[in-house]
């Protein structure tokens, strides 16, 4: 063998070896690139949509045709709720499923119906289109039905009884009175027997009669929740339906169709969805369809609008709104319009006059002209509701023992007198109405008396042609078929299952599942409007709070809050919480987080409260909270006691140097009175406050208030803001006189508005490590960090051992040792946080010196190359550095070999 030939031999072996080591290289490296890439393209646990809880749609449910907004929602191309994990809000898909009439929609039986009007004489039809209520009996609540009340009943063939709260006081005893007020009424002799009408008011928020079940949020609370709306309405439906339906109630008098246009309204507000007439007609027959999932019957009221009134109906008389009948089919009437076209069933009026659009008439002194509330006006009843919106079912008035009516003076007769009343029917019923509601409370003999006399007196009229007959039979037949439809009909008037019904109900009313969709609901609906200088969320670990009711009973529902986070760790476990109005005190006096429960107006004394200790606590507090209620602007003056109270808070704490968070607990349109605010919150609802969620000694869950407890949580971070406004907020103005007013001319915050949390390191950006120092580097973040994932630095995850989290703080250590193994320069932090609406990631630099070059910037000595978690392209260094060194061994073996 030549020598020549030995030279070369291992020289091409060392290239032989490249060209292989290259190309395996080639092949693997392509793929692990493209798999690299797509890792990082996927979201993290990213799984396919599950479609499986999507109700499937009814084929004959009605449809809501003509509401191009529910329509929309609908759509398949809507994204599915993504409530948080206590919420169990079906998705937006369920809309079409879900229809206002029953699950059991049968088509009316006519020759049944025939056959009962056949049995019910001319004064019992008219009592089938009378429903009174007892709140009381001889000054007692009626909680059961005694012997005087019971005879009362039977005296006439009642087309429904309608219960207060005087009425319900516990799941079993409410049950068990209706099922006995069936029974009673069974027992009429000589007439066709039809089962009640059993309704209540049950709308949720502020307006609820179960004092003992789930309250929900409130309409207003609803509409807040933005893109959740739809499915939340149907969810708070199903959840009262279910729970009267339970109890034995077949109809509510919810939900409030109403569009609260005008800020000065005192008695719709939260009650409404919106004054977006378009998100009206979305949610409140959703709301109805919710109800019809138990059966029960939703009514949508005060037709035809009272959202656009600055008075009440109930206390006030010749309630106008002043509007054109083409101004009233751009707004109040949009509601209606959808809720008849998706197949209502039942709709109250209101007691509001239409000055431009009815006609005139005379009141009973036959001097005086005016207009007739729309409950008595055939051309608002008649010619716009029957005949323009071509509504054909049930029509029931608002209550006739309202001042609107009873005390306005619309027709003859001494106020108070069965001959005033009864010419009131006259005209309620030639309008086309079909159900007189509370024409008067049945609360004693004197009362059973009148309804008597007040029967006769109708029948007199239609014995002398001044009621029509054929009117009488028209509304009975509408009734009947209503009860027909809604299986009321075969109600069980027996009552030999009523410990069966007992228990359902027990099961059912203020149910854990119930109160988690509220709950679910009301951290939904939390707005944050304003939030300067990131002023919340406040640590729950460290710091002073201050947290303000408007009277003693808010302490309550605020305590409940603040028990409940403590519990779950989101406040300190040792937090000095002392509430000064119940003497409450719990934690430790050390503990670096302090918590004070307060109010600050004095409902005795008609005063504020804010001096003296009180005054001492707001000085020492980091932050301050004062919670408010508004329903006009009698309590936004400058002379309000309630307005000197937060106007005080606030600036003693600005003088101090806190922050000071407003809690709007009921309509929104404070926030324009408060603009000094540091930060401003809205949680719709400030009625149940004085009731403790966790005493269930009354046999359930009591109705609570979730959507404070929701607020108060936000403010420490236990909830992320997501709320959008379903209302305008109009600037406040102040005039020559003092007062202050809103200018609606002027928006102030936009319908849809609203904040989420600005997540940043408060404390340590920026900063500087010296390497060898032996000190940590240490930062403070405005976020949980018991909800912390991750931790990174330049894109690589930090170790556990290499960081560390003070219990339940919001302080982050990056530890010394750690960071002796960095490069020199500035380095990237990532905190990545799990939240339950989301990830949020929390971002910063920081920055490592290094005064000895020799030091060790290996990082921990493995490799001056980042890891990217694959081996293939973190051991690809090593094997190029390999194939180098082969390279040059095989060169300088051939040289050397030369050279012999």
């Amino acid at each position: 063998m030549s020598r020549k030939h030995t030279y070369q031999r291992p020289l091409a072996m060392t290239l032989r070896a490249l060209v292989a080591c290259a190309l395996v290289l080639s092949c693997a490296m392509p793929s692990q690139l493209a798999r690299a890439q797509d890792q990082a393209a996927e979201p993290a646990g990213q799984t396919a949509p599950d479609d499986s809880s999507a109700e499937q749609a009814t084929p004959d449910a009605p449809s809501v045709a003509q509401a191009a907004p529910a329509e929309q929602a609908a759509s398949g191309d809507a994204s599915a709720a993504q409530a948080p994990a206590e919420s169990t809000s079906p998705s937006k898909e369920l809309v079409a499923a879900a229809a206002l009439a029953p699950a059991t929609d049968v088509a009316p039986q006519a020759s049944r119906i025939d056959e009962i009007l056949a049995g019910l004489p001319l004064k019992e039809r008219i009592a089938q289109m009378i429903m009174p209520c007892f709140r009381t009996w001889n000054g007692t609540d009626v909680t059961e039905l005694n012997e005087e009340l019971a005879a009362a009943l039977r005296s006439h063939q009642y087309g429904g009884v309608l219960l207060y709260g005087s009425n319900v006081k516990g799941a079993e005893q409410t049950a068990r009175l209706i099922s006995a007020l069936q029974q009673n009424n069974a027992q009429i002799a000589d007439v066709a027997h039809v089962p009640y009408l059993l309704p209540v008011d049950e709308e949720g928020g502020i307006v609820t009669r179960l004092s003992m079940g789930t309250r929900m949020n409130g309409s207003m609370a609803v509409g807040a929740t933005g893109d959740e709306a739809l499915a939340n309405a149907i969810s708070t439906g199903g959840v009262i339906g279910s729970e009267l339906a339970a109890l034995g109630f077949n109809a509510d008098f919810a939900p409030d169709a109403d569009v609260n246009n005008n800020p000065l309204n005192p008695v719709i507000g939260t009650r409404s969805f919106s004054d977006d007439p378009a998100k009206v007609a979305e949610l409140a027959p959703a709301f109805a369809r919710g109800l019809a999932r138990s059966n029960v019957v939703g009514t949508f009221k005060h037709f035809p609008g009272h959202g656009d009134t600055a008075a009440d109906t109930h206390i006030a008389s010749g309630v106008a709104v002043d509007k054109t009948i083409d101004e009233l089919r751009s707004c109040e009437l949009v509601p209606f319009k959808a809720a008849i076209d998706g197949g209502a069933d039942l709709i109250m009026t209101a007691h509001i006059t239409l000055p431009k659009y009815d006609d005139e008439v005379t009141f009973g002194d036959g001097v005086t002209r005016g207009y007739f509330p729309a409950t008595m006006s055939p051309k608002i009843m008649g010619e716009l509701l029957r005949g323009e919106l071509g509504y054909q079912g049930v029509i029931v008035t608002d209550a006739l023992e309202m001042d609107a009516v009873s005390k306005a003076g619309l027709v003859p007769g001494e106020q108070g007198s069965v001959e005033y009343a009864a010419n009131v029917a006259e005209k309620v019923i030639g309008a086309g109405v079909d159900i007189l509601l509370l024409p008067r409370d049945l609360t004693n003999e004197d009362a059973a008396t009148f309804y008597d006399e007040y029967i006769d007196a109708i029948a007199a009229k239609v014995e002398a042609g001044t009621v029509s007959e054929d009117r009488i039979n028209e509304s009975v037949r509408r009734i009947l078929t209503l009860k027909d439809k809604y299986g009321i009909l075969d109600t069980d008037t027996s009552g030999d299952n009523i410990d069966q019904v007992v228990e359902r109900a027990k099961a059912v009313v203020g149910s854990d599942e119930n109160h988690a969709t509220e709950r679910g609901i009301a951290r939904q609906a939390v707005t944050l409007l304003k939030n300067d200088d990131l002023t919340l969320p406040a640590s729950g670990h460290h710091g002073r709070r201050v947290l303000l009711g408007r009277v003693p009973a808010d302490c309550v529902a605020i305590q409940s809050a603040v028990d409940d986070l403590i519990a779950r760790g989101v406040v300190a476990e040792n937090a000095h919480a002392v509430n000064r109005a119940t003497g409450q005190e719990s934690g430790d006096a050390d503990s670096p987080v302090s918590i004070v429960i307060d109010y600050y107006y004095d409902p005795e004394a008609g005063a504020s409260r804010v001096d003296g200790e009180l005054a001492e606590e707001i000085r020492g507090a980091d932050t301050t909270l004062a919670m408010t209620s508004t329903s006009g602007v009698g309590t936004l003056q400058d002379d309000s006691p309630l307005c000197q109270g937060v106007m005080s808070a606030m600036a003693i704490a600005h003088e101090a140097g806190g922050k000071f968070v407003l809690l709007s607990g009921n309509l929104p349109y404070d926030a324009a009175r408060y603009q000094d605010s540091d930060a401003i919150l809205l949680a719709y609802m400030s009625a149940g406050t004085g009731v403790d969620p966790t005493d269930r000694s009354a046999g359930n869950a009591g109705a609570f208030n979730a959507n404070i407890a929701a607020a108060i949580g936000a403010v420490f971070d236990d909830v992320q803001p997501s709320g959008k406004l379903p209302v305008q907020i109009p600037r406040m103005v102040q005039g020559d006189d003092g007062s202050w007013s809103f200018d609606t001319a002027s928006t102030l915050y936009e319908r849809g508005f609203g904040l989420g949390f600005d997540y940043v390191v408060t404390e340590g950006a920026g900063q500087t490590y010296q390497a060898g120092s032996g000190l940590a580097a240490v930062f403070e973040a405005n976020a949980r960090h018991d909800l912390l994932s991750s931790v990174m630095v330049d894109g690589q995850g930090v170790a556990a051992d290499d960081c560390s989290v003070t219990t339940g703080s919001t302080v982050l250590s990056l530890h010394d040792d750690y960071l002796d193994t960095l490069d020199a320069g500035e380095h990237s932090l990532t905190l990545s946080y799990d939240y339950p609406s989301g990830a949020v990631d929390v971002n910063t630099t920081f920055t490592v010196e290094k005064s000895n070059a020799n030091m060790p910037s290996d990082n921990r000595g493995s490799s001056d190359m980042p890891k990217t978690s694959d081996p293939t392209l973190d051991v690809l260094p090593i094997l190029i550095a390999a194939l180098v060194l082969i390279a040059i061994g095989g060169a300088v073996y051939v040289i050397r070999r030369k050279r012999q």
